[in-house]
C-alpha cells in the first residue's frame, strides 16, 4: 500500500471476502442489542463504499452518516447528536425514527444492525461502537475519488464475471431483497423464502447464476435462462452503494458478451421508470404487457 507522506501505516492487513468478514463480526455481536460498527478514516480513503459493502450483505442493516446528523456544526460537534440521537437509543434497541432540528428528517431508524460513520477518533460517540474500523486506502486512489467521479462513487477496476456458488446464497437472498425493494415488488417472500429459491436455481438446471465482481467485491448479480427464443433475463441487480457511476452497464455488457448473437429479453415493471430507462439505454426495446388483476 502506498500512503501520502506524513500518513503512518496501518495494518497488519488481512484481506477476507465481505461474507467471511460479516460472518465474523456476527460471531462476536452482543446479544439483545444491535452492534454498532463504526467506519473512521481520511477522507477519500473508502469510507462509504466499506459501509455500504457490509449494509449490503447484512438484512436489516442501516447505515448512518455524519451528514445525516449534522446540519450547521464545525466538523466534530455533532457527536453529542449522534450520541443522544442514534447510539445511545440503539444501545436500548429502542425502535425510533429520529432527525435533529431544523433539518428535514431523512435518515432511517436503526434496526437489526447499524454501521455509523464517524470522522472523529476521538469524539464520544466511540462508547457505543461494538466494534471499530480503520479504513486506510492507497494515497493514489484517494486522489482519483478526489478528482474525478461522483462523491461517494467508487471507480469500478476489472470486473469478472463468475458462477455463482451456494457459499453465496446469503449474499444473494440480500441482493434479491433489495431488488424487491427497489422495484417496488409485491413480492411477500420473506428472506428465507428468497434463499431457499436461491439453493433451489443453483442447484438445477432450470436457470445460471452468476456474480459480478470489482476486484473481491461482489457488486451485482443475474439470473437467467436459455430459452427456445433466446436468453430470459430474470433478475439482474446491482449493489445500491455502486450505482450511478456506469457500473451497471459494464456489468450486463460483460454477461451480454455471453450471449452474443442469441436475442435476449427480460421484464420490468411499469412504474419503475429508472429501470425502464436503463434497460432502454442498453437498447431494449418495449415488446409485450403483461396484465394483472387483484382478486375480488
Amino acid at each position: 500500500m502506498v500512503l501520502p507522506p506524513g500518513e503512518p501505516a496501518a495494518g497488519p492487513w488481512r484481506v477476507l471476502p465481505v461474507v467471511q468478514l460479516v460472518e465474523r463480526l456476527r460471531a462476536e455481536a452482543p446479544a439483545g442489542r444491535p452492534w454498532v460498527i463504526a467506519v473512521d478514516g481520511r477522507s477519500g480513503g473508502g469510507k462509504t463504499t466499506l459501509a455500504g459493502t457490509l449494509a449490503a450483505v447484512v438484512p436489516g442493516s442501516v447505515v448512518v452518516h455524519t451528514d445525516d446528523v449534522a446540519w450547521h456544526h464545525s466538523f466534530f460537534d455533532w457527536a453529542d447528536l449522534l450520541a443522544g440521537g442514534v447510539l445511545e437509543p440503539a444501545r436500548r434497541s429502542a425502535r425510533r425514527r429520529w432527525c435533529p432540528a431544523p433539518r428535514t428528517c431523512r435518515m432511517t431508524r436503526p434496526r437489526t444492525w447499524s454501521s455509523h460513520r464517524p470522522r472523529s477518533p476521538g469524539s464520544n460517540c466511540q462508547y457505543f461502537a461494538s466494534r471499530q474500523s480503520w479504513q486506510q486506502t492507497d494515497g493514489w486512489r484517494r486522489d482519483a475519488r478526489h478528482c474525478g467521479g461522483p462523491i461517494g462513487m467508487t471507480t469500478a477496476r476489472q470486473l469478472t464475471v463468475r458462477r455463482a456458488t451456494l457459499a453465496d446464497v446469503p449474499l444473494l437472498a440480500t441482493f434479491n431483497r433489495h431488488l424487491i425493494e427497489d422495484q417496488l415488488h409485491r413480492s411477500q417472500a420473506s428472506d428465507d423464502d428468497l434463499a431457499d429459491r436461491m439453493r433451489r436455481w443453483l442447484s438445477s438446471d432450470l436457470y445460471r447464476v452468476a456474480i459480478v465482481d470489482d476486484g473481491d467485491e461482489p457488486v451485482a448479480y443475474a439470473v437467467w435462462r436459455d430459452d427456445e427464443d433466446g436468453i430470459y433475463v430474470r433478475q439482474f441487480f446491482v449493489a445500491r452503494h455502486r450505482r450511478r457511476a456506469g457500473l451497471g452497464r459494464r456489468a450486463f455488457t460483460l454477461l451480454a458478451d455471453r450471449w452474443r448473437g442469441t436475442p435476449v429479453k427480460l421484464d420490468a415493471l411499469v412504474h419503475n421508470e429508472r429501470a425502464l430507462g436503463f434497460w432502454r439505454a442498453l437498447g431494449f426495446r418495449d415488446y409485450s404487457i403483461i396484465l394483472h388483476r387483484d382478486p375480488d
